[in-house]
């Protein structure tokens, strides 16, 4: 019985993801016509393009965004329809304008770790010969990506729960979080970088401790961001009195790698085109010692506490306000979001949960589960001083997509789901939370297919 409602269930999850897939028109999930320019220089070329002294766009990837209407020179570009005949336009593409690269000041993520691009490549050449068909395939790698996620999520939450049903419940929130739904179908490394997140999490369940390593040093290779992974290995392997040790260790780094940030950048300067001057770019070097610079002086100036209080000033009404819509369904460039009640039931649900937390802590508090908020909060401290460095060095509010939680998505629906089940039996808990995932996802769906139409007609 179990069995075939774990076929039913996947079967579900890949024919949404397929649903998914062919609603959400090409380039319109955020920054994919970079990342896909980025697959193709490698495919075509066998190696990572140089992020700063080489031409990146190939004239293939510009040629299509003017067929599908997509205009690359404004920050979110707006949804204006296919035009008429675009289908047939795209199989016009030559074979010499997928080698032939461009400059192109709106290209981006060039410099990101080079993992993802890699594993993309070989997967560009299955889709044979034409735009459209090796552009969809990339696009399949990201389903087969978020399918893995979803399996895993499944394992760990029973494996943390000892439940059947519970472990089914976690994997659904995760399968059918409508914006998780709606990234996990484009050209994108985030769902490579959500699956090691995912893959770390289930190994620190399962207690094998090195084999959450290698996924945190792999997640490295694919974002930057991901370095939370690292961060929070070594603090749960440091205990007791050692976490001590493991301060003044972190902090010794952290002055190393600000002092590197000068000599490091000097170097980058002075390099031509080479080996070593790409190498620099496998793990956004450059990118750590620059984050670590802008602590140190703002910890040894005395300013870094007034800085945040100023930040947090200025932008906490913004991310309260933009936060928890960009995380549960705002599609398209942050242009069409799920419907205003659906995020105020969302925002129920999660206070039914909370106070099921409270309930927890001062009644039973048995089990351990802090490390799975201490998981979820270093994740989110990550991208809250990503938008802080920004916000300190240009004045500019950057903004925190929800997306950029997603990472820690698994850790989520588990602190979810078990604020929860203080209040629900687990029998009555797991249909009507996989119920009312089902739902919210077919309400995404109505929402982007209402806003992009049916774009194949």
């Amino acid at each position: 019985m179990r069995a075939k409602l774990i076929v039913i269930f996947f079967s579900l999850v890949l024919l949404k993801s397929l649903v998914w897939l062919l609603l959400v028109p090409i380039f319109q999930i955020p920054d994919e016509p970079s990342h896909f320019s980025i697959v193709e220089f490698v495919a075509e070329h066998g190696r990572r393009p140089h992020p700063r002294r080489e031409q990146v766009t190939p004239s293939e990837v510009i040629e299509a965004a003017k067929i599908v209407n997509f205009n690359w020179q404004i920050n979110h570009p707006m949804w204006h329809g296919y035009d008429t005949g675009w289908l047939s336009q795209l199989k016009t593409l030559t074979s010499d304008s997928r080698q032939q690269f461009t400059e192109n000041i709106w290209q981006t993520s060039l410099k990101r770790p080079p993992l993802y691009y890699y594993l993309a490549a070989p997967v560009y050449w299955l889709g044979g010969h034409t735009f459209l068909a090796r552009f969809f395939a990339v696009r399949l790698l990201s389903v087969v990506l978020h399918l893995l996620t979803v399996w895993l999520a499944y394992l760990a939450a029973k494996k943390i729960f000892k439940s059947f049903w519970l472990g089914l419940t976690v994997s659904g929130l995760v399968a059918f979080q409508p914006m998780l739904s709606f990234l996990s179908v484009g050209v994108h490394y985030d769902p490579l970088a959500i699956l090691l997140a995912t893959v770390f999490i289930y190994w620190i369940i399962a207690k094998r401790w090195w084999l959450s390593l290698f996924a945190a040093l792999a997640g490295i290779l694919v974002k930057p961001d991901l370095i939370f992974l690292l961060v929070f290995w070594l603090w749960l392997k440091f205990t007791g009195k050692q976490r001590w040790l493991f301060v003044l260790i972190a902090f010794g780094l952290l002055l190393l790698l600000a002092w590197l940030a000068g000599p490091l950048s000097a170097a980058i300067a002075a390099m031509t085109v080479g080996y070593f001057d790409r190498l620099l770019y496998i793990t956004n070097l450059n990118e750590y010692t620059s984050m670590a610079k802008f602590v140190v002086t703002g910890i040894f100036s005395g300013q870094l506490l007034a800085q945040l209080i100023h930040y947090f000033q200025v932008t906490a009404a913004i991310h309260w306000a933009q936060v928890f819509p960009w995380y549960w369904g705002t599609f398209g460039w942050l242009e069409i979001s799920l419907p205003a009640w659906v995020f105020i039931l969302l925002k129920l649900l999660l206070l039914f949960s909370l106070l099921g937390w409270v309930k927890w802590w001062f009644k039973d508090r048995s089990g351990n589960y802090g490390w799975l908020w201490g998981f979820l909060l270093l994740q989110a401290g990550v991208i809250v001083a990503n938008d802080f460095k920004v916000f300190i060095s240009s004045g500019d509010i950057y903004g925190i997509q929800g997306r950029y939680l997603f990472p820690a998505i698994l850790a989520q629906m588990i602190i979810l789901v078990f604020g929860l089940k203080q209040w629900l039996s687990e029998r009555f808990l797991a249909p009507v939370l996989i119920g009312l995932s089902l739902l919210l996802n077919l309400i995404g769906l109505l929402t982007v297919f209402q806003y992009f139409g049916n774009v194949w007609q």
